[in-house]
C-alpha cells in the first residue's frame, strides 16, 4: 500500500505545528445527513466564499480557513493527495498567515481529574459520545483492589494530586 501525504514527517510536522485540522464527511452535511442545521450552515457558507473568492470548490476539498473562519485556500483532494503541492499549500498559508509555531499540547496524566476528562473526551466513540462532568468512573482502576468506597475514592483523589503535581513540575507549568 502505498504512503499519502499524511505519513509525510513534514506535512505532520506543519500540520501539528501550525494548524487545527477537522475533517468533515460530505454525507453528513448534505440533506438529510447528521449535522445539525447550524453546521450545514456553516459548511455551506465555507464552500460559497471560496466560489467567491475563484478558489477550487467542491466536495472533495482541503479548505483552509483563516483564523476568523473565512476560506482563504483551497486545494481539490486529488492535488492535496500529492504530497509536494500539499507542503506547498500549507507553507504558503504559514507564510501569508504569519503563523508562529505553537506549543505542543502536553496532556494531564489520566490519573488526574484533567487527564482522566481528557482521555474520555478524545478517545469516546463520536456515534455514541455523551458529554459528561468528571467521575470516579473515568479514572484508571488503582493497583490494587480497595474495597471501601470512601478510602477507594480517597486513594484516586491523592494519586491524581501527586501525578497532577508532578506532571506540573515535568511540564515547567509549576
Amino acid at each position: 500500500m502505498r504512503a499519502g501525504p499524511l505519513s509525510n514527517s513534514t506535512v505532520i510536522s506543519l500540520l501539528n505545528r501550525c494548524f487545527v485540522p477537522v475533517y468533515a464527511v460530505n454525507e453528513d452535511y448534505r440533506d438529510g445527513g447528521a449535522q445539525p442545521p447550524e453546521e450545514k450552515a456553516e459548511y455551506n457558507r465555507i464552500y460559497k466564499e471560496a466560489l467567491a473568492a475563484k478558489l477550487s470548490a467542491g466536495t472533495v476539498h482541503v479548505y483552509i480557513l483563516s483564523p476568523d473562519g473565512h476560506a482563504i485556500d483551497s486545494l481539490h483532494v486529488a492535488t492535496a493527495a500529492k504530497t509536494e503541492r500539499l507542503i506547498d499549500l500549507l507553507e504558503r498559508t504559514i507564510k501569508k498567515l504569519k503563523v508562529r509555531q505553537g506549543q505542543a499540547l502536553v496532556a494531564p496524566p489520566e490519573t488526574s481529574a484533567h487527564g482522566a476528562l481528557l482521555k474520555y473526551i478524545t478517545t469516546s466513540d463520536p456515534r455514541h459520545f455523551q458529554p459528561i462532568n468528571t467521575n470516579y468512573g473515568l479514572f484508571p482502576p488503582l493497583p490494587a483492589r480497595v474495597r471501601d468506597k470512601q478510602e477507594r475514592q480517597r486513594r484516586i483523589g491523592q494519586r491524581a494530586l501527586e501525578d497532577f503535581g508532578t506532571w506540573m513540575q515535568r511540564s515547567g507549568l509549576s
